[in-house]
């Protein structure tokens, strides 16, 4: 009995350690989920329009460069307007630490900086704050392409 107490005891400090090895991020990543559904998803809407993201891409270059995009269909039928593609997104440097990836960015209203979690899978989960329309915040997921 004491020596699965102890197995088990080591098999959580284990665990506990793996969130702070440092990790190295894959080049290129594809849009897997919107808010937890796998895209198109909606995420916003008014009177006259639905906002949907559609898919996306995050990916990382030279000197902790990264781009994130997602493309995003509007549709305002009700309001009279037809539907119309953008793809939304920032640029800028992004820290890893542990598990963790902190992405630095300015835009013209200013600096935004916003953090990631890699998961275990080696998919990176990611609020994206202010950047699509009708929502402060998105939770997107990323996988390795």
């Amino acid at each position: 009995m004491r020596s699965t107490a102890a197995i088990w005891v080591l098999s959580l400090a284990a665990m506990g350690c793996s969130g702070t090895e440092p990790v190295e991020l894959a080049s290129g990543y594809d849009l897997h989920t919107v808010e937890g559904d796998v895209p198109p998803r909606l995420i916003g809407a008014t009177v006259e329009c639905d906002v949907s993201v559609e898919g996306g891409r995050l990916s990382f270059g030279p000197a902790e460069q990264f781009e994130l995009g997602l493309d995003v269909l509007t549709d305002c039928s009700r309001g009279g307007s037809g539907p119309s593609h953008v793809t939304y997104g920032y640029t800028g440097t992004a820290d890893v630490n542990g598990r963790r990836v902190v992405f630095h960015t300015a835009t013209g209203l200013g600096s935004v900086e916003f953090e990631g979690l890699l998961a275990t899978n080696g998919h990176l989960q990611v609020p994206v704050p202010n950047l699509v329309p009708t929502v402060n915040e998105v939770m997107v997921e990323f996988a390795p392409n």
